[in-house]
């Protein structure tokens, strides 16, 4: 037997191993793998729980979270839906786990014996015999169009959560469909288990439930940079929906561009819940900007983060950078602003997943779904 292997990219080989400090063997491994660029590089290195995805990225998503926490407030029946595999009995376990955190007591049930894969009909229609309500598919309900059209029929509203490929032109038409092999769908990561796929629902519910939920937020940062003689002020934001990134503004401030870039800044800015590291210092820049009546009504998450993550504690935005590794991992050059989204994101999660009693227990659940339906350890699976 003779081993046939792809030619390794020596370059890539050295860069990783100046860039991450990485030894040359793991390096190699990863070049071999075609695992060398920063954002790849990651998921191998660092296992921080700010750095999986955003559930919310799945365009389907919104709908399903507003769908099952009006399940909650009407006390309405909840039926989780799964299949019988390692995958599946895992997958609807986590929801069933988080739908409880919800204070929705849901059904469950899986195919048992010879009944067929994916949600039958007999198991609809006794469901819908005991009134309306709501099912929720796990690692399957992709090809159960027919199933999902009689749901309807019967009133009972359907979130399809799935991984599986689509087979058929159009996927059924659901309440919700979430699936990451969807065309469209919005989510940049295909190879979810279908555990995976139930802890992205589970983790947008527990966003759902915090005030950023739905909340137009924005981050703001502004750095003075001397370069030489010559001084200048770096005025950064980004637009932040469900913690999605929606938009940024970055303008390096002289002189005659004062009034223009204030404007612009503003309308920006308007109407949003702004949020700021060292606030006292922020609006003291402000102020030296823009005159001395200058204030920005902003939340400071300097204190939040210390309590948090104690070894944030009187740390500045160019410290965080370093010690929230930002700039190792940046396929661009990167700035306070960037370590200040870093810092929401993790603070974000941290406080959304604490009446969860944290992601442990649930990303447990999912590593065993991923591993036992063997998808691909890299990306987000490697945290997961």
């Amino acid at each position: 037997m003779r081993w046939i292997k792809d030619e390794i990219d020596q370059e890539a080989v050295k860069t990783m191993v100046r860039r991450f400090g990485i030894d040359s063997l793991s390096a190699a491994i990863l070049a071999r793998r075609k695992q060398s660029q920063a954002s790849q590089v990651l998921y191998y290195l660092e296992n921080d729980l700010r750095h999986l995805r955003n559930p919310f990225l799945f365009s389907a998503m919104k709908d399903a979270v507003d769908r099952i926490f009006l399940a909650a407030d009407e006390g309405e029946r909840v039926l989780v839906f799964g299949d019988s595999d390692t995958d599946g009995v895992t997958a609807t376990t986590l929801l069933v786990e988080s739908l409880a955190a919800l204070g929705i007591e849901a059904e469950y049930r899986v195919p048992q014996g010879e009944e067929p894969y994916g949600l039958s009909l007999p198991v609809l229609e006794a469901f819908a015999a005991k009134g309306p309500g709501l099912i929720i598919t796990v690692d399957c309900g992709i090809s159960n169009h027919a199933e999902v059209a009689r749901a309807s029929e019967l009133g009972i509203d359907v979130i399809v959560c799935d991984h599986h490929r689509l087979q058929a032109s159009e996927p059924p038409v659901a309440l919700s469909v979430i699936d990451p092999k969807i065309e469209g769908c919005g989510y940049p990561f295909r190879d979810l288990a279908g555990a995976g796929v139930a802890f992205k629902l589970a983790a947008a519910c527990a966003l759902g439930k915090t005030s950023l939920y739905k909340q137009p937020t924005a981050l703001l940062s502004i750095c003075d940079t001397k370069e030489g003689d010559e001084h200048s002020w770096k005025i950064e934001a980004i637009k932040l929906h469900n913690l999605v990134e929606t938009g940024r503004f970055s303008e390096t401030l002289t002189e005659n561009k004062v009034q223009s870039v204030l404007e612009r800044l503003a309308r920006f800015l308007n109407d949003r819940s702004i949020f700021v590291w060292g606030k006292k210092d922020l609006n003291g820049k402000a102020r030296a900007l823009f005159g001395s009546s200058m204030k920005i009504e902003s939340f400071d998450l300097a204190d939040e983060g210390a309590l948090l993550f104690p070894a944030w504690a009187g740390r500045t935005l160019a410290e965080l950078r370093r010690l929230l590794k930002v700039d190792l991992y940046a396929e661009k050059p990167a700035g306070d602003i960037d370590a200040l989204k870093a810092a929401f994101e993790a603070l974000a999660w941290e406080k959304a997943f604490a009446p969860f009693g944290g992601p442990d227990q649930l990303l447990q659940l999912a590593t065993l779904g991923t591993i036992a339906d063997i998808m691909p350890l890299q990306d987000e699976n490697r945290i997961i």
